[in-house]
């Protein structure tokens, strides 16, 4: 199998990336501002360490945001590789290549270039698989870099224990056994207390806290509904389509890991399914891991397509592509355009508070935005910037320590805007009394 296509979609992949943090520098929503808020540490509220770990590297390093997302971008692209080397093995040489607009498939886009797990997990998820099955026999050496590559995602994501589970189960090999290390090694971390988790705010993290009380059979079909529009607008329909012929062909030819790799995909579902009882909604991040890995097979069938049509139906075939990559970039643009500007006020303050060389502002932020609008702008302050609760800034609304004698200025949220005075100065003149912009969480934060 050639390891160029797999090279050429990787760069393309990056450079893409790039291309949208340039368009877009500004970190965006709660899970990365809480992330980057806590990136002196390797474990973050309930999340496992292996995003965050790469975040506490470009900290200690003394890289800034800009830098995280250049490293999360290129985890993301060797992603990117592993799948066009997964779809050449499920499908023919050229799909390796049809993998790009997988690749760029607007919420994978949107969500590896910020703090988030996805690009992590795939990198393990298609690296490991793509690894295994390289070679029609792989050699013990390979296969062992396999292992211990997958087993990695036991500390990226809970639901990538059962993957774990599942890749040992059709190694079929006591070798495999290897595949536990990530396992193990978190069960030794917790039961040792070895790491504790840093709360980067008192906002609770946990989507499944009072789930039995939350949970509505109406909520929750709405959220299937709005999940299957998701599908269909972001192309992951058309992903699943035809990596169903995919799936159908691979299995005809005797294909090794194709019944591995639609387990997998069926156990994201599964994922999503419990992921969506806790938000209460349906959000574009649930379409990345599951479009993905259905995209492989998309892949793997458009390749085979693209063998037997003439060159007429190639150069259509080509141009849609184009299309449906240009569309995917502006799709991602838009959507990280939308979440940094429904954070503008924030970001105003911020510039405002970093330009006031030893000033220590008391806070009282704009609340009940994000998910299920448990979120609020504190959360913001530290994730966008370098700013840093109980040393540049207290939060009025959070019941942490306040040290009144160290507070120099405050900034108090009235409809409109933020309010900014002096303390023991006269309160300026508030601003213009305006609707507060509840976000409807168009980001999918």
């Amino acid at each position: 199998m050639s390891v160029r296509p797999a090279l050429v979609v990787a760069l393309v992949a990056f450079v893409v990336r790039v291309a949208l943090i340039v368009a877009i520098p500004e970190n965006y929503s709660m899970d990365a501002y809480q992330r980057w808020a806590g990136r002196e540490h390797l474990l973050v509220q309930a999340w496992l360490p292996a995003t965050q770990s790469l975040l506490f590297f470009v900290d200690v390093l003394g890289g800034g945001i800009l830098v995280a997302r250049l490293l999360l971008s290129a985890v993301a692209a060797l992603a990117c590789g592993a799948g066009a080397s997964l779809a050449a093995a499920f499908g023919t040489p050229r799909s390796a290549w049809l993998f790009l607009p997988v690749a760029l498939f607007s919420p994978f886009l949107t969500w590896s270039t910020v703090p988030y797990q996805e690009g992590t997990f795939l990198a393990l998820l298609l690296g490991g698989l793509a690894l295994a099955l390289r070679t029609p026999t792989p050699t013990p050496r390979g296969l062992l870099l396999a292992d211990l590559v997958i087993g990695g995602l036991a500390l990226v994501r809970y639901e990538g224990w059962p993957v774990v589970l599942l890749y040992v189960a059709w190694r079929r090999d006591l070798r495999a056994g290897a595949a536990l290390w990530g396992m193990g090694l978190w069960a030794l971390v917790k039961s040792l207390g070895l790491l504790q988790p840093h709360l980067a705010s008192p906002i609770d993290y946990a989507d499944w806290a009072g789930l039995s009380h939350r949970f509505d059979p109406a909520d929750y079909l709405k959220s299937w509904v709005d999940w299957a529009g998701d599908l269909f607008y972001s192309g992951a329909l058309l992903f699943t389509v035809l990596g169903a012929g995919g799936v159908w062909l691979a299995f005809r030819e005797g294909r090794r890991g194709v019944g591995l790799l639609v387990l997998i995909w069926l156990g994201q579902l599964v994922a999503v399914a419990g992921w969506m009882a806790g938000l209460e909604t349906a959000t574009l991040r649930m379409q990345v891991v599951s479009g993905v890995v259905a995209g492989i097979f998309g892949a793997a069938m458009a390749g085979r397509i693209w063998d037997q049509v003439g060159i007429a139906l190639r150069s259509a075939l080509g141009v849609g592509i184009l299309a449906f990559c240009a569309a995917a970039f502006y799709g991602a643009y838009e959507t990280a355009r939308i979440s940094v500007w429904s954070v503008h006020w924030e970001v105003e303050l911020i510039e405002t508070m970093e330009s006031c060389e030893g000033c220590v502002y008391l806070v009282k932020p704009r609340a009940r935005f994000g998910t299920r609008n448990r979120h609020d702008a504190c959360e913001v302050l530290q994730g966008l910037g370098g700013l840093v609760v109980g040393r540049d800034f207290f939060c009025e609304t959070w019941d942490w320590p306040i040290d009144e004698a160290r507070i120099t200025h405050e900034a108090r949220w009235k409809k409109g805007g933020y309010v900014l005075s002096e303390r023991g100065a006269a309160a300026p003149e508030e601003a213009p009394d305006a609707p507060n912009p509840v976000d409807p969480d168009p980001a999918g934060l």
